[in-house]
């Protein structure tokens, strides 16, 4: 939480969280990552600051023969918490080898495809000019 603290004391208008992907890797249990989601969302919102979750993959089966989809456990806590939520970005590049520059990373071009990707998202929703 020490990182949180250092946000809310910053005052940011809004908070793009991204988090949770390397807990799939590490083999953290899957309510650990929902109860450390929810409590930063809960401390950023208590601290009237504006936040949009990005879905992390959810490296399944199907991941091995390039089909990455986003873990549901992002769209559950959106809901529940009533904070946006941009889905299918690091999905999308990391189920293509063209924008990876490993199994579970992105190259430039991935990149790019996700942050214009996230642009698009925020814009959509009013957050982005």
């Amino acid at each position: 939480m020490a990182r949180v603290d250092d946000i809310t004391t910053q005052n940011p208008d809004l908070v793009l969280f991204g988090v949770g992907g390397n807990d799939v890797l590490q083999r953290v249990q899957p309510e650990t990552t929902r109860a450390n989601i929810t409590a930063t969302i809960d401390t950023l919102k208590s601290a009237n600051i504006d936040v949009v979750l990005i879905a992390e993959p959810h490296f399944s089966a199907s991941a091995l023969f390039g089909r990455v989809s986003d873990n549901p456990l992002y769209e559950d806590i959106a809901d529940a918490k009533e904070v946006p939520l941009y889905s299918g970005g690091w999905s999308a590049v990391l189920s293509d080898d063209t924008l990876k520059s490993d199994r579970i990373h992105a190259n430039a071009a991935g990149y790019r495809q996700f942050a214009e990707g996230l642009h698009d998202y925020l814009q959509e929703e009013g957050v982005a000019r």
